[in-house]
Order: C-alpha cells, then sequence, then structure tokens
C-alpha cells in the first residue's frame, strides 16, 4: 500500500526535512494508547469497576443514638417517630405523594363540561388516587422481621375503567378539555372524541394509562423482570426525583469503534443506545479510554456486563446532572510504539523526534475520516452534494475488497439482483448505514432514492458531506505549505486567536466513521477569522501558528491569496458549487452548513519520547487499561540510554507520549516523523514482514 491513498485525500506535503524512517504503527493495539482529555484538563482514566457504596441507592439513614450530657451512647433510646405530611400516606414516595389530591386541580373544569360530565371526571379522578395510594403502600418499607402479607387478586384496588362525557360540538372548546387534561399534576391520562351517536351528541373518552404508571414506577425501583431492565431498572432505587438523571464512566476498549462499542453495551444493559453520550469518538485499532454519560441507567447494571462483553470495561461510576455532548472535551493523551524501526543511526531517529516536537506537522484530516472503506466517504459526499441519489445509494452499497463474506453477498444481491430484502437479511447489525438504507429501500420500494438516504441517522448521514468538506481542506493545506512555505503568516492568511473556536460543532467528533455513536450535537457558529495584510505580514505580528485555514460553508471567508482557488477547482472538477445547492435536501446541502476554521499546523509541546530494545516481534511494550485491569504484569522493557549501541538481532521501538487537541490526528504526527503512510493495509504488511 503506497501512499497514493493519502494523496487522493490530499495528504501529500511534511514541514520538515529529516530523512525517512522504517517503523511499524499498531502491530498490537496496545501499541496504540489514547486517553480522552477532559473539559477540566484531566486525563480520563479507568481505576475500579466496582460500583462504590456512593453510587447505589441511599438506604433509609439509621436514627443516631442518643447520648446523655456527658457524651456517652444511652442505653435502650428510642428515636422519635418521623413526622409524615397529612396529604400523603403513610410511608407514600415522593412523586406520587405529589399527585395525590387530584379532585383540588379540577377548578374550571365546569366551565367546559356540564354538571354530570365534572362529576364524573371527580369519580374517575377518586378511583386513580385509590389505585395509586395502594401502589404508595405497597413500595412501603417493611419490617424485616414481620411476616409479609400479600393481598389477593380480590382485595386489590383495580385501575379505574374509561369513562365517557358529553362534550360542546364546538372544536375549540374541545381542544381547550385536551389541553386541561394535559396540565401538570393530573395523572397520565389520554383524551379522544368520540363520533356523535344516534342523538347527535358529542362524546369524549377519558382513559387513565395505569400499566404505564405501573412500568415506570417499576423502572425506577428497579423491579419488573425485563421490560424494567429496558428502562434501567437494576434492583436498587438510584435515580430519585430531583436528583441526577445521568450516569457517568469511564469506558475503555480495544479494537472496536465506539458506536459499536455503545451498540453492545445497550444490548447488554437492555437500553437504546441513544441512551449514551460521548464527547468523541476513538480510533478503531487502539485500546482506548473515555467518559461516557448514560440517561437513567444504573451504575450496578452497567457493571454486570464487564464479565460478558468482550473487549471492553466500564467503571469509576458517577451520577451527575449533565450528559456530554460531541466537542465536551479538550483533547486526547496518547502513547504510541513504534516498532522496528529502522534508520540511518540512532541519532536519526533522535533528529526527527526533535523536528516534529520542534516545528510541528501539518494538521491533516487522517485516513480515518474518510472511513474505513477504501477511503471513499468523501466520495459518497460529493455524490450527495450534486443530488446524485442513486449513484450515492451504489457506492454506500457497493462492495468491498476483502470484506465478510455474508456482507460481500449482501452487497451484491442488491447490485447485481436488486434483492433489498435479501440484502437486508444477510446485512450484519453493526453496519448501521447500510442496514438504515436498506430499509428505507425496501420502504419507498426502490422509488424514491433520496427518502432512502435519509433513513440513515442524521450523524451518519452528514458525515460524508463533512470527508468532502475535510477533503477539500487537506487540498488546500498542501498547496498553502507548497506555495507559501510553513514558516510564517504572510499576507491574505486567515488567523485566530489561540483561545477561538476552530471547528464547527460536526468537526469535533475525531476519526468519524460509520459507527459514529447517534447522539445530539451541541452547535457553536464559526469564530470571526482576520485577514492578514501587508503591513501585519511585514511586522510579523502574527507567526504560523495563529494561521487557520476554512472549512467550506456558509459563514467563514476564504484566504485572500492563491490557496482560495483550490477550494473553488476542486469543487468546480467534481461539479459541486460552493455558494449554492442544485437541490433543497439541507443535509446534503453546502450552503446549509456553518463551516469553521482549523489550524494550519500543531506543534506537541509536551512530546515525550524513549527508544527500547527488544528481540520477540510479538513481546508486548506497553501496559494497556485492559491488561491492568485483568491483573497482567507490565512488560519488562530495557531502555536504550544516550550513546548505547544496539546489539545484533535486536529491534529498535520508539515510544511516543504526547496530548493533541480534539480533532486533532495522532497518525499525521506519526506521518512526519517517519515520512511513510499511515494506511492500516501498508503497516499489516510491514508487520507480516518483520516475522
Amino acid at each position: 500500500m503506497s501512499s497514493s491513498i493519502e494523496e487522493d485525500v490530499g495528504i501529500s506535503c511534511y514541514i520538515t526535512s529529516t530523512p525517512p524512517l522504517s517503523a511499524i504503527l499498531k502491530q498490537r493495539y496496545s501499541d496504540f494508547l489514547v486517553n480522552e482529555i477532559d473539559c477540566n484538563g484531566n486525563v480520563v482514566q479507568l481505576n475500579s469497576t466496582a460500583v462504590s457504596t456512593s453510587e447505589r441507592a441511599p438506604s433509609p439513614a439509621a436514627p443516631a443514638p442518643a447520648c446523655s450530657e456527658t457524651g456517652n451512647i444511652e442505653p435502650n433510646t428510642a428515636p422519635e417517630a418521623a413526622v409524615v405530611p397529612p396529604e400523603a400516606p403513610p410511608h407514600a414516595s415522593a412523586d406520587i405523594a405529589a399527585l395525590l389530591g387530584y379532585a383540588q386541580l379540577l377548578s374550571g373544569l365546569d366551565k367546559l363540561l356540564p354538571s354530570e360530565g365534572v362529576a364524573a371526571v371527580q369519580q374517575f379522578l377518586t378511583a386513580v388516587e385509590a389505585y395509586e395510594r395502594s401502589w404508595a403502600e405497597a413500595d412501603a418499607p417493611s419490617d424485616a422481621d414481620a411476616p409479609v402479607e400479600k393481598p389477593s387478586s380480590a382485595e386489590r384496588v383495580k385501575p379505574p375503567l374509561p369513562i365517557t362525557f358529553a362534550v360542546s360540538s364546538n372544536k375549540d372548546e374541545r381542544t381547550a378539555v385536551h389541553h386541561f387534561f394535559k396540565q401538570p399534576g393530573l395523572p397520565k391520562c389520554s383524551t379522544e372524541t368520540m363520533p356523535a351517536g344516534e342523538d347527535g351528541e358529542n362524546c369524549m373518552r377519558l382513559c387513565y394509562h395505569a400499566q404505564r404508571r405501573k412500568r415506570k414506577r417499576e423502572a425506577a425501583n428497579g423491579v419488573g423482570g425485563a421490560k424494567a431492565a429496558k428502562s434501567g431498572g437494576n434492583n436498587e432505587q438510584v435515580f430519585l426525583p430531583g436528583g441526577p438523571k445521568y450516569c457517568r464512566f469511564a469506558l475503555c476498549k480495544e479494537n472496536m469503534d465506539s458506536g459499536h462499542a455503545l451498540s453492545l453495551l445497550a444490548r447488554a444493559v437492555h437500553c437504546s443506545p441513544s441512551c449514551f453520550g460521548v464527547a468523541g469518538t476513538k480510533d478503531k485499532r487502539a485500546v482506548t479510554v473515555q467518559q461516557v454519560t448514560a440517561f437513567k441507567v444504573a451504575p450496578s447494571r452497567l457493571a454486570s456486563s464487564n464479565g460478558r462483553l468482550r473487549g471492553m470495561r466500564v467503571g469509576d461510576f458517577e451520577l451527575v446532572d449533565e450528559p456530554l455532548h460531541l466537542g465536551d472535551a479538550k483533547g486526547n493523551r496518547f502513547e504510541v510504539t513504534l516498532r522496528d524501526v529502522g534508520a540511518g543511526s540512532l541519532h536519526d531517529v533522535v533528529a526527527a523526534v526533535e523536528a516534529v516536537r520542534e516545528d510541528g506537522f501539518i494538521n491533516y484530516f487522517g485516513l480515518q475520516r474518510f472511513g474505513s472503506t477504501g477511503g471513499r466517504t468523501h466520495r459518497i459526499g460529493a455524490l450527495l452534494l450534486k443530488g446524485e441519489w442513486k449513484a450515492a445509494v451504489d457506492m454506500i452499497l457497493g462492495r468491498i475488497e476483502g470484506e465478510r463474506s455474508d456482507n460481500d453477498e449482501a452487497r451484491r444481491l442488491y447490485l447485481e439482483e436488486g434483492d433489498v430484502s435479501g440484502a437486508l437479511k444477510l446485512m450484519q447489525r453493526h453496519l448501521t448505514a447500510e442496514r438504515a438504507l436498506l430499509e428505507g429501500l425496501r420502504k419507498q420500494k426502490g422509488a424514491n432514492f433520496c427518502q432512502a438516504l435519509q433513513q440513515i441517522p442524521r450523524n451518519t448521514r452528514t458525515m460524508y458531506v463533512h470527508a468532502y468538506q475535510s477533503r477539500l481542506w487537506n487540498e488546500a493545506a498542501s498547496h498553502r505549505v507548497r506555495t507559501f512555505g510553513a514558516k510564517e503568516a504572510v499576507a491574505g492568511d486567515l488567523v485566530l486567536p489561540r483561545d477561538a473556536a476552530e471547528a464547527a460543532p460536526e468537526e469535533e467528533a475525531e476519526a468519524a466513521d460509520e459507527q459514529l455513536a447517534q447522539q445530539p450535537e451541541r452547535g457553536r457558529l464559526p469564530a470571526e477569522a482576520h485577514v492578514v495584510t501587508e503591513e501585519e505580514a511585514a511586522s510579523a505580528r502574527y507567526s504560523i501558528d495563529d494561521v487557520v485555514l476554512p472549512l467550506p460553508g456558509c459563514r467563514v471567508q476564504y484566504p485572500r491569496h492563491a490557496t482560495a482557488q483550490v477550494y473553488r477547482d476542486l469543487a468546480a472538477k467534481d461539479g459541486i458549487p460552493l455558494d449554492s445547492a442544485p437541490h433543497g435536501v439541507r443535509d446534503f446541502s453546502m450552503t446549509a452548513l456553518p463551516g469553521g476554521y482549523r489550524r494550519l499546523l500543531h506543534r506537541p509541546r509536551d512530546l515525550n519520547w524513549r527508544l527500547l530494545r527488544y528481540s520477540d516481534p510479538d513481546a508486548p511494550l506497553a501496559l494497556s487499561t485492559l491488561d491492568r485491569l485483568t491483573g497482567v504484569a507490565p512488560p519488562a522493557v530495557n531502555a536504550i540510554e544516550s550513546g548505547e549501541e544496539v546489539g545484533a538481532g535486536e529491534k529498535i521501538a520508539l515510544q511516543l507520549a504526547f496530548s493533541l487537541p480534539s480533532s486533532t490526528y495522532a497518525t499525521m504526527l506519526v506521518r512526519e516523523l517517519t515520512k511513510t503512510s499511515t494506511a492500516t493495509a501498508f503497516h499489516k504488511s510491514l508487520s507480516q514482514l518483520a516475522k
């Protein structure tokens, strides 16, 4: 695998002049360790998979023993009885008690209904109140030593049956009745206008949702079997009224996309993947640690998945008030091990590392940005921007070299035979975009490709357009470096203050791919860029570190020099206008994207490194979080000190540790260091040769 894949997405320049190095990237998953850096600047670690008592349900506080005036504990001193508010029945839970007294909320109903209807509603709500009181008493904690007597089916309070009452023939008045029963404080009921009877009188049906109320209560308390489990129950009451609604935890995964890992976790704890929130996606071929929030999924239920899910662990649970959104992280901390380093001398290796630390690297979007399917994500984006819907569908469902046989057969069935149902049966579930597209095609019966594309989750379908944006940015960055160098800001450059927002919200997720977790994006508009004048360039008011290039969109400006034309020429060559849209689908329109700005270069100021010697090509050289949690001993490594020589038969490894901001790719740092391709297939071939 040559560098042709990188050149196809605009990655073609270097800014350091050190000789190339040969090295193997990601031979083992532990050779690429990634830890998220949260908004407070802390590196996220997974230290414990246990659930501490602070994350468990708060148990009723035992009364403190009474003390005498001397401070000694008095024996046989009984605590005073707790005071129960008169409006709540004994042991009633707080949320049930707040809903009692429904009849007091009927003020004004007499203006909407006749007296017979008001009386029927009052009787109905009295029955609802009695039913909910029975649930509150059933929830009451009982003396552990006292025998528990379960009421017989005849003694149980039944939920009231639906009632029907007369309403006005005026539509506005009937609408007011519907709204009346939706006011806060009343129980969950549905209202439905019934067809007029033989007497011509309009009626309305009022129904109480007892089962919905029961499931909600059971889920909150963690009982009720599988149905409650799907709602997040876990045999203990964790999410109390008025308290935190989210569980934040650390997720460690190995050789797994973030989206796929969350899908497996959701299946294990019986919840929807949409319950989870993340600050960004992480590399697949790596061991990564990141924070995740889960809506009303209890810590003990999450912890129970640790023994059942291979290649991942969760822990360090904490209840919080707010979920994570894309972009809620400062960046990532990397520990990268390059194996079988080949160079003219050890001095060349040291010089290459120091050059990257001093001069930095071009802040290209890495190959992960363009997908794991041969780098065709940006091509799909170009087809969508042009409105060529069928061609886009065919490319998304196109065959991929080396793919599993069942997925390959599914793609063949669609492309060659048009068999949508057959393809859907064979396509694996983790291919969410392909399966959603096939579902859309089945619904549309092959007649509306645009509507079928809309069935793909929004974060995934807009990813195609963002990949095309990224390719234009990469090409512009290469032109800027080739034409004006990478030493200083020149007239016509765009610059941003160092604390300004660089990227549009859709660019905050790192290493996005087809399994991007589905969650809302919290957006912000791009900052206002400044155009460097001739005087400012001559006085060196701005440095090369301040220079940014735009991601195309409707709210950005372009440089005032030749690099601006690169955007227009490339887009025109692809048949895509940057300032207009050939169709009205916003998700696939450049004019609907705000755009953003991205730094041209990045300097890893905290880059640390060391050289290691080893002989076994498969020997572990770094301890991953998963290894540590499973009790694996740290690997014995032999560091090469300054001035030492490498013996015959010994191999050299270069271990790097550094931090990068969000959406900055560690593989681009490695590329600048080695001057070789970062394509996965290229390094797999090197790994095979090394063995």
